[in-house]
């Protein structure tokens, strides 16, 4: 057996385990003046503030998150959709997902956070939903009416992409670890 290959794929694994999304400060910041231009709060709420209309987007972008990093783990762990694991496989994977979620993995050295990679699609993910949602995808037609959400309220693909840096960075905010508390 070579040790060498294992250890060099070892770390290429921890390597790629990990990864950043790509979001600045200033992005979130842009996101969220993306978010008050459109009569955010007209649209739904952030940590729960604004709207009955439509839902709280902190919240909505963390459950999808959160159901598609349950369904790739079970997937990849059980070559099945988390919905059709048996009850102890679910709990198995929703305290993973737990401890996936509320650690603060926010770097204050170099201003980083990183996040897994399972992570970091479900965010190119959501994004994606909500680049289709606040645009003009045909597919979401009807959530946008229900949501009372104009059709094209977005048209420019970088102010689509700073508001999903800001619904993320809510998401998180609500749900990570603070420095020194559970």
């Amino acid at each position: 057996m070579n040790f060498k290959k294992l250890w060099i794929g070892f770390i290429a694994v921890i390597v790629l385990s990990f990864s950043t999304i790509g979001f600045t400060g200033q992005d979130i910041r842009d996101g969220q003046n993306v978010w008050q231009s459109m009569g955010g709060q007209e649209l739904g709420t952030i940590w729960g503030h604004g709207s009955y209309v439509a839902p709280d987007w902190s919240a909505d972008w963390l459950h999808r998150e959160a159901t598609f990093i349950l369904d790739r783990w079970a997937e990849q762990d059980f070559g099945q959709r988390y919905s059709q694991l048996v009850p102890e496989n679910q709990a198995l994977l929703r305290t993973r997902l737990q401890e996936e979620i509320r650690r603060n993995t926010y770097d204050y050295s170099t201003g980083v956070l990183r996040i897994s990679a399972t992570r970091a699609e479900a965010v190119r993910a959501n994004s994606s939903y909500y680049g289709k949602l606040f645009t003009h995808d045909p597919g979401l037609e009807e959530t946008r009416k229900a949501y009372a959400i104009p059709r094209d309220v977005l048209k420019d693909p970088e102010r689509v992409r700073k508001l999903g840096a800001f619904f993320f960075w809510t998401a998180w905010a609500c749900a990570t670890d603070r420095p020194g508390s559970q």
